[in-house]
């Protein structure tokens, strides 16, 4: 906790004396969080954070029941995407920031994407949601049927200057336009799924595949990313289906097969090229089921890129020895570029050893990674023990609650689920 209480009450006071008139049923915590997540200054920010933790006694757990209640959320009846902003700008050689694009995203969401709404759309409820990575549009209509009762993004990444070329920005494109849907829709994050029909595929496959935990499902029709099967792994956390022409690309087969060796989740089809009735049984059976799975107690992670890889409670820095890596095609257009050796990563939560918060991790050309505490998993009451690569014994790393921490990876990921208290940072030799 920070400053005196003096010093807190009086940032309070001014900061609800500044802050918009707010709903009858909005918690005072919804809205100092709302305010938080608004602030582009970081002083000012820090003055948000001081009235949240005093309101909350420092823990992290109150702020993050708020969050999964929605509390700090102001969804419009009848939301729609802006046009005629400066588009964003990413940057390969950092990691993901949501928040440093946040403003130039929210005014251009409507130059590179179009949001529907389902009929009946009502923001008290929380609702699916289907996110298209498509080519130019308007351009040509869209071969995939839109399920009822879902929200539906479609996302033109080619109209982006970067994202037409780059996979990388393509990627930072589609999250940072989904982490604006959360704030804009009442979104049900158990249930988002990523779908490219064509070409756009194998971007759906990269994104998805360097982003395990951001999604319920995959599909991707009549392409796919062949360079991706060494990050099969990665997908066993959401529901995968490919489909494919009969008879055409051995090499998609490759990829495929790749995916469904990780698991019953996964599913491939053959069938006529240009006969979607043919595959829409399997496309409503697969909608039907994407949801986001509970959060495993087991992770396995591929990197062939230097940047992070994140999935639920994990985060791991690959060994880079390439500054910027060699150049690499995704599909047809797009680029990234990767290391010459992938970096691995399998953690483990050990569930029946006689004392709780025993990890066990084994890296291969990994430099160091992160524990991303969740209170439904670990035992906050004890140390957590972290073995590494058969280590004799086990590092023993006390949890400390962090407000800021979890305010901060919310901030970035707009995910109501996935929101972790603490978080343990341990280098591998």
């Amino acid at each position: 906790m920070r400053g005196s209480g003096g010093r807190v009450l009086l940032v309070a006071g001014m900061l609800c004396a500044a802050a918009p008139a707010a709903d009858a049923d909005e918690s005072r915590l919804g809205g100092l969080i709302r305010g938080y997540l608004n602030e582009p200054s970081p002083r000012k920010r820090e003055d948000f954070l001081e009235a949240i933790e005093k309101l909350t006694g420092g823990d992290p757990r109150v702020v993050a029941a708020a969050i999964r209640n929605g509390e700090h959320f102001r969804h419009h009846p009848r939301p729609s995407l802006r046009k005629g902003g400066k588009p964003p700008v990413f940057d390969e050689e950092r990691a993901f920031e949501y928040d440093r694009l946040r403003r130039a995203i929210e005014e251009s969401a409507g130059d590179v994407a179009v949001l529907t709404l389902p009929e009946g759309y009502d923001p008290r409820r929380a609702w699916p949601v289907v996110v298209d990575v498509d080519g130019q549009i308007p351009g040509h209509p869209l071969r995939l049927p839109v399920p009822a009762g879902a929200v539906h993004l479609r996302v033109a990444v080619r109209a982006h200057p970067q994202a037409k070329t780059h996979a990388w920005a393509a990627e930072q494109l589609v999250l940072g336009l989904v982490a604006h849907l959360v704030d804009l829709v009442h979104v049900d994050p158990e249930r988002i799924v990523l779908r490219g029909d064509g070409i756009p595929s194998a971007l759906v496959w990269y994104i998805a595949l360097h982003n395990p935990d951001r999604f319920a499902g995959a599909m991707g029709t009549r392409w796919a990313w062949t360079a991706g099967a060494d990050l099969a792994p990665n997908a066993r956390t959401f529901r995968a289906l490919g489909l494919r022409a009969e008879g055409k690309d051995g090499k998609l087969q490759v990829f495929f097969d790749a995916l469904r060796a990780q698991g019953p989740l996964h599913r491939a089809l053959e069938g006529p090229e240009d006969d979607l009735a043919f595959f829409r049984a399997v496309m409503d059976d697969w909608w039907q089921v994407a949801v986001r799975p509970e959060t495993p107690v087991r992770l396995d992670l591929v990197s062939r890129r230097g940047a992070a890889l994140r999935s639920h409670w994990i985060r791991m820095v690959p060994y880079a020895p390439q500054r910027r890596g060699q150049g690499q095609a995704v599909g047809k257009g797009w680029s990234h570029r990767v290391q010459s050796r992938p970096a691995r990563l399998e953690a483990r939560i050990v569930l029946n050893d006689p004392e709780p918060n025993l990890v066990r991790i084994t890296t291969e050309r990994v430099v160091g990674f992160e524990i991303l505490v969740d209170p439904e998993l670990f035992d906050l009451r004890h140390p957590l023990r972290v073995q590494v690569n058969d280590a004799p014994a086990p590092q023993a790393k006390l949890i400390h609650l962090e407000i800021a921490h979890l305010l901060e990876d919310y901030r970035d990921r707009r995910d109501t689920r996935i929101l972790p208290v603490a978080r343990l940072t341990i280098p591998v030799r």
